[in-house]
């Protein structure tokens, strides 16, 4: 099991993440980037990041 994530480590990584699914990512493309957490706890991380969410199946942004 894991170790609890908190404070400053937490902020950190719950921004890289909004800012990665933001960009286009899809959760399940974001684990790697979760050091070894679940897809609920980068769900919940997003959730505290105030991230609105893609409807399922949706097509992501395209990056130009």
């Amino acid at each position: 099991m894991t170790e609890a994530l908190r404070g400053t480590a937490r902020d950190q990584l719950r921004a890289d993440l909004a800012k990665r699914y933001n960009a286009g990512a899809s959760i399940r493309s974001l684990l790697p980037h979760a050091h070894g957490r679940s897809y609920g706890f980068v769900y919940r991380l997003l959730d505290e990041a105030k991230v609105v969410r893609r409807p399922r199946r949706q097509p992501r942004p395209t990056t130009q």
